[in-house]
């Protein structure tokens, strides 16, 4: 499939997060399949109104082909997230992607109770010829 054209979605649940923010729990209404890899986005259009690029957070568990079902957390700040905010089940979006670098398969560069630039406790490490340097300060 050409990521560069729109795709209809129906929303098949909307959930609260927060007073701002919510999910869209979204399945594709042509029945083909969709893949992605961790990191990529989606740009999710609001017919009238314009589209936004919105990180795939989640497929569901289980799901696969048709009827898997994609989620993305949005919060609502300007006019086409304060536009999707108002959408409820049934309703339909056009959803371009997915887009970016995959960041699937690079290494860990965050802090952790094993200190700064560790990787957690029982994760595997790169070996030390794939470590980056970290800035001093």
């Amino acid at each position: 499939m050409n990521p560069y054209l729109p795709r209809e979605a129906e929303i098949v649940e909307r959930i609260e997060e927060s007073s701002d923010t919510f999910s869209l729990h979204l399945r594709l209404t042509d029945g083909q399949p969709y893949a992605f890899e961790p990191g990529q986005f989606n740009m999710l259009y609001l017919h009238g109104v314009g589209e936004v690029p919105i990180s795939i957070v989640a497929d569901a568990p289980g799901e696969s082909g048709s009827n898997a079902t994609l989620t993305h957390t949005i919060r609502a700040l300007g006019r086409v997230t304060r536009g999707l905010a108002a959408l409820r089940a049934g309703d339909r979006i056009g959803l371009r992607g997915p887009y970016g670098s995959s960041w699937k398969g690079t290494r860990w560069h965050g802090g952790s109770s094993s200190g700064p630039g560790k990787p957690p406790p029982g994760s595997s490490s790169p070996p030390e010829s794939q470590e980056a340097e970290l800035p001093t300060q």
